[in-house]
């Protein structure tokens, strides 16, 4: 039994001078460490009553973590049947002064859902969508943004 252990001792030593380390380590199977990380989608506006007298309406802050480009979905829908709803979008972030940079914007004229994009690679940091209704009346508005 002695001399069987010694036997299978040597074979495995020898093999082990023999054959190439990176062949020991070698596998069929592959694999990945790139995860992507999940978009995640926050309304940040619902108004039931946007009016052209009101001039304007902020939505809450959002922030954002690494650069990106955001989604928007804008859902707005006037009071009166004989009227349609007119509401510009405008994508800010305070500035240290006191004012607001522009990153994005967009205009839509009608009742439905639309959709439009921040300008693209947003720095890190905090933004909010500031909504304007030129039309006489009243204008529901939700806003959503899905942040990659």
């Amino acid at each position: 039994m002695k001399k069987l252990a010694k036997a299978a001792a040597l074979a495995l030593l020898t093999a082990s001078f023999v054959i190439p380390s990176d062949a020991l380590a070698a596998s069929s199977q592959t694999s990945s460490n790139v995860v992507s990380p999940a978009s995640t989608t926050t309304q940040i506006l619902s108004v039931s009553g946007l009016g052209g007298s009101d001039g304007y309406v902020d939505s809450k802050y959002f922030y954002v973590n690494t650069p990106a480009t955001l989604s928007f979905t804008v859902t707005q829908v006037h009071n009166l049947s004989s009227r349609t709803a007119n509401v510009s979008y405008k994508v800010l972030r305070d500035n240290p002064d006191g004012t607001a940079t522009f990153w994005g914007y967009a205009k839509f004229a009608g009742n439905g859902t639309f959709t439009f994009t921040s300008d693209p690679n947003l720095p890190v940091g905090q933004y909010y969508v500031r909504a304007d209704s030129s039309e006489q009346g009243r204008t529901a508005i939700t806003v959503s943004v899905t942040i990659p």
